[in-house]
Parts: structure tokens; C-alpha cells; sequence
């Protein structure tokens, strides 16, 4: 059973946690996924596929635990490094973000409902751009988490059409911002229980369990989870739309595949 919250919940990104992160690059582009390089931190590297288009997957490691706790991300990857352990040194599908406009007072609806969380903040002084985020903390390490934006992500989605737009009225191109040519349209989770754990999420997220042509889907806009069932509890696959892929695609434990 569903719970309704007034924040209303949308997908925002996908962590894809891989233990080589110029290898993992190199394995989406191959598949017609370009990635840029985004932040270098004490201990920490990441890279995006699709950042512009809001619906997109952050490949992320770390290589220097000690030296992370001195980075801007430090409480958040304090709180997922139990999860990243989970994976057993491997690369694979970690967690994903939902956005609500305000996750400050998501975390107390959260709380009312009888979840324990933990909120952290970061901001980049030199982008004017914070944003919040609250973590889960009685659920399985894949639940996603929840993300604001100061200033908001409309605003912020905004901005990268307007110079994306720009840049291809003059002839040029948006440096760091490559274009794709496919969308990410769902997230693959499998369970040995599927059912249970798509009713899992869905009272998390205030969304009710569709069956749709046979497949359990909880319908997060923007980007729908479908449930399967598979011997791995977690993500492990994503859904994309714009390219064809004939056969699944391991882009380091996570398939890539045509919906």
C-alpha cells in the first residue's frame, strides 16, 4: 500500500558505482552513451551521462577512503559506503536520487512515517548551487534517496537548454555537455521477490504498483523502475530509448538494454 506525501517525487539521477572509472567511460561511449568527466575530489572521481537532460546516471568511485573524508561529499559517501560494500568490490548499480522540491520537509514526512533518515548539504560557493539530500536508512542500501536544489532544478534545467540552445544556433558546441542521442526511459531492478520489493519502494515514494504487459513497474516520473526477478538484489540494468541495442550490454555490472 501506497503512502502520499505532499512532496511529489521524480527521478533526478542514477549512481552507477564502478571500480575503474576510465574503463566504465569507455564502455558507455561504446554503447552510444557519451560521458564527460565532472568532479575530481580528495579520493573521489565522477563522471555523467546525459547530465543536460536531467534524467541521468553518475559513474562514480572512490579510490582513497581516508582521503574522502575531507571532500564536500564526505557525510553522503560516509552513508552509501556500506552499500558500496555490498557490492563486493565490483562495479554495479548502487542507488538513485528522486527529486522533491523541498527534501528538508521530506525528511520529516519521512520521520512521521516511522523512517529513520540523515540529511546532509553541500555547496559549490563558485556556482552559487547547493542542494540537499535525504538518506534512508531503514531500507535496503539500493533504496533511493531523496534531492533538492537551491537554486531550484527547474531553474537549473533551464539554464543548460537556454546554452545548449545557444551554442547550436551559432554553430558551436556546449564544452563538458556532449549530446546523446538516447534517453534513459527505465531502471531495472531485480529481487528474488519482486513483488515485494517493488511494494517496498512504492510505499516508500507514495506510488501505487502498476502491472503493465506482464512487468511490475512503480511509475516514478521521468523514469519508471521496473521489478524482475534475478539472484541480484539491487540495480542492475537501465532502460534507454533513442539507439537501438540488439543484444543486453554490461556496462560493468549494470545492462544496458532497449525497453
Amino acid at each position: 500500500m501506497s503512502t502520499e506525501y505532499a512532496e511529489q517525487p521524480s527521478f533526478d539521477h542514477l549512481i552507477h558505482w564502478v571500480t575503474d572509472i576510465d574503463q566504465a567511460a569507455e564502455a558507455y561511449r561504446a554503447a552510444r552513451l557519451p560521458v564527460r568527466d565532472a568532479l575530481t575530489m580528495p579520493g573521489f572521481r565522477n563522471a555523467l551521462w546525459a547530465f543536460d537532460l536531467v534524467n541521468y546516471v553518475e559513474l562514480a568511485t572512490v579510490d582513497d577512503w581516508e582521503a574522502v573524508r575531507t571532500s564536500l561529499y564526505a557525510e553522503a559517501l560516509a552513508i552509501l559506503r556500506p552499500a558500496v560494500e555490498s557490492l563486493g568490490g565490483r562495479s554495479g548499480g548502487l542507488t538513485f536520487a528522486v527529486h522533491v522540491p523541498d527534501a528538508g520537509r521530506m525528511a520529516e514526512q519521512l520521520r512521521v512515517k516511522g523512517h529513520e533518515v540523515a540529511e546532509t548539504q553541500v555547496r559549490f560557493e563558485e556556482y552559487d548551487l547547493a542542494f540537499t539530500e535525504v538518506f534512508v536508512l531503514d531500507g535496503p542500501g539500493w533504496w533511493p534517496f531523496f534531492i533538492s536544489f537551491d537554486p531550484p532544478r527547474d531553474v537549473l534545467a533551464a539554464k543548460r537548454a537556454e546554452a545548449r540552445a545557444e551554442a547550436e544556433a551559432s554553430g558551436t558546441s556546449v564544452p563538458g555537455l556532449p549530446k546523446s542521442d538516447a534517453d534513459l526511459v527505465g531502471v531495472v531492478v531485480t529481487s528474488s521477490d519482486p513483488e515485494a520489493a517493488a511494494a517496498g519502494v512504492s510505499e516508500l515514494l507514495g506510488l501505487a504498483v502498476e502491472s503493465v504487459a506482464g512487468a511490475i513497474r512503480v511509475p516514478l516520473p521521468r523514469v519508471p523502475l521496473f521489478f524482475e526477478p534475478g539472484e541480484t538484489e539491487g540495480i542492475t540494468g537501465l532502460l534507454v530509448a533513442g539507439i537501438e541495442v540488439t543484444e543486453p550490454v554490461d556496462l560493468g555490472g549494470l545492462w544496458l538494454r532497449t525497453q
